[in-house]
């Protein structure tokens, strides 16, 4: 652990618009940005033994610790870090006791939980929910704001909880001897501003064209006030799915191609969900989430450092699997190639400029507006994340056998859904979330059936 710990940490570019995002969420009555992490563990945790591990994890990585403080005049929010006090533990860690509080069950408590907005500023950005029952093991729910860490950040979080939970003095370990991995600088540091301003009007300009919106799942004629609450459906595969979903994946695309052929499966499904036929022509938009964290380095947490580089098709080609995982790759290698992901940095590190409130009326703008009706960032389709496994094999968690884990975003009000795709040692998980007045609940269940019937049985056309 650092000898001293400065005042204030200062979020990225990247953080702060999902601070913006946050806010704008707020105006409109909705829960804000957060990752949701959820663990099912074979027996009962040590609550003594986990609130320890996790004041040494706060302690740790700082900002995870902080508090919210904002500027006067922008908004332009901050962590203020410092030793993390037993009340805040106390406060941010917490059981439900199943048989206290009625018949409720597992997914019920979650979907509460992921209704809940994380906005108490004098707490740190972290919620630490043990879901217990008699009639099964523990099952641990970590949930933090988005616009502290992305999910890959996380998973080094995670593991780090699980060595402090079980060494006997926690807070005598040390912490992991790293450099912040300051991914806007590497990517964008050597350019000038006259090109930053260039980059960001030539975005502007682009989200303000025209152009048909994106089929999507969600209707568009109901106002944002009437989204209703966020609902989950939950899929799991086993190993033998799963090693079906592998072997379909490399008969289909081949070695390395996993995430082209997962998004065509979901976008072909996507097309079959569809309250109508599309048009052939009808644009189908998902994303590719790059992770900029150096692959050799266990880089600190407390940091957004993913791009999303937007793909598309057109309906009428979605049911040649081969042919839109390699229209999708095109994309993808087209975009890197072009320094996409530079210029998106670039874009975002000048729109954060703006005061806060300014610049959330403009994504409230953006999601409230006529289908069609402009916005910076059009949104996809179908937002879908791919998460791989932790970083090591984890066959216990917190000492305790790990039976199964996932996580899941909190889903936009644009398009009203999100798709997270998750990968452990032993088999996958598929958790698609929707606001229940947007998007009718069948149609994501015949979404998550339809991509895992795909992604089992696929073949080459």
């Amino acid at each position: 652990m650092p000898t001293s710990v400065p005042a204030i940490h200062e979020p990225n570019p990247l953080d702060l618009m999902f601070f913006i995002a946050d806010e704008a969420a707020r105006g409109l009555g909705l829960p804000n940005l957060n990752i949701q992490i959820i663990l099912e563990l074979d027996g009962r945790l040590d609550e003594h033994r986990l609130r320890r591990a996790v004041g040494a994890l706060l302690r740790r990585h700082p900002a995870a610790g902080g508090r919210l403080v904002k500027t006067p005049v922008s908004g332009r929010p901050r962590w203020r870090l410092g030793q993390t006090a037993r009340d805040v533990v106390e406060r941010i860690v917490r059981v439900w006791e199943e048989d206290a509080v009625g018949p409720v069950s597992l997914h019920e408590r979650i979907e509460a939980l992921y209704n809940e907005s994380i906005v108490a500023p004098e707490l740190p950005p972290l919620r630490v929910h043990v879901l217990r029952s008699a009639a099964r093991g523990d099952v641990l729910m970590v949930r933090f704001r988005h616009a502290l860490m992305d999910a890959r950040g996380a998973t080094f979080f995670l593991e780090d909880l699980d060595e402090l939970y079980a060494h006997d003095a926690p807070d005598a370990l040390p912490a992991p001897a790293v450099a912040d991995d300051d991914a806007y600088g590497r990517l964008t540091g050597e350019w000038p501003l006259t090109r930053r301003l260039r980059e960001t009007l030539a975005a502007l300009k682009t989200g303000r064209r025209s152009e048909a919106p994106a089929a999507t799942l969600a209707d568009p004629s109901v106002p944002l006030e009437r989204a209703g609450r966020l609902r989950i459906v939950h899929r799991r595969l086993d190993p033998a799915g799963m090693q079906a979903v592998r072997d379909a994946a490399l008969r289909v695309c081949g070695f390395g191609r996993f995430g082209d052929f997962l998004r065509a499966c979901a976008l072909k499904a996507l097309a079959h969900a569809l309250p109508h036929t599309p048009a052939p022509d009808t644009s189908l938009r998902t994303l590719n989430l790059v992770n900029h964290r150096k692959r050799r380095a266990r880089t600190p947490v407390c940091r957004n450092l993913t791009s999303a580089v937007p793909l598309a098709v057109s309906a009428g080609s979605v049911d040649d699997i081969v042919a839109t995982a390699d229209r999708l790759r095109d994309q993808m290698l087209a975009h890197m190639a072009a320094g996409f992901s530079a210029r998106q940095f670039a874009v975002l590190a000048q729109l954060t400029r703006l005061p806060i409130g300014l610049a959330a009326a403009v994504v409230r703008r953006g999601w409230t507006a006529p289908a069609g009706g402009g916005g910076l960032f059009r949104p996809p389709s179908l937002p879908l994340g791919l998460m791989g496994a932790f970083t090591r094999p984890m066959e216990t968690f917190c000492t305790l056998g790990l039976r199964n884990y996932y996580g899941m975003a909190t889903a936009r009000p644009r398009p009203g859904l999100t798709i997270d795709v998750n990968l452990t040692e032993r088999g996958m998980n598929l958790c698609g979330a929707f606001y229940e007045g947007l998007v009718a609940r069948t149609r994501i269940e015949r979404l998550l059936d339809g991509m895992i019937e795909l992604m089992r049985t696929a073949a080459p056309s």
